[in-house]
């Protein structure tokens, strides 16, 4: 009984401890991104935003083999684009709240 009391407090303290020593929420984490959306459209890609309902064209031109990905904090837009000419792929980061590449 006594071995399992100081093992039950030892895993408190080592509890305690990981949560004291964990990482720091930084600012864009401590509020809840915008609700954003994307779809495809022809060969365009369209922003929707959730609060407002506007939609707003990016201002590129899309095929089926290119891939999208939101940023954690939902602050950018990760764009794994397909270059017709070298069939290679290149990376673009889409800032939401700027509205530029």
């Amino acid at each position: 009984m006594y071995l399992s009391c100081i093992n039950a407090l030892r895993a408190i303290l080592l509890i305690g401890l990981c949560l004291s020593l964990g990482t720091t929420p930084t600012i864009a984490q401590n509020e809840l991104p915008a609700p954003q959306f994307l779809y495809r459209h022809d060969k365009r890609l369209i922003f929707v935003n959730g609060y407002t309902g506007e939609t707003t064209e990016l201002p590129l031109e899309i095929t089926e083999q290119d891939r999208f990905t939101w940023s954690p904090d939902g602050s950018y837009l990760l764009a794994h684009l397909r270059d017709a000419e070298t069939q290679n792929y290149c990376l673009n980061f889409y800032d939401v709240d700027a509205l530029e590449w």
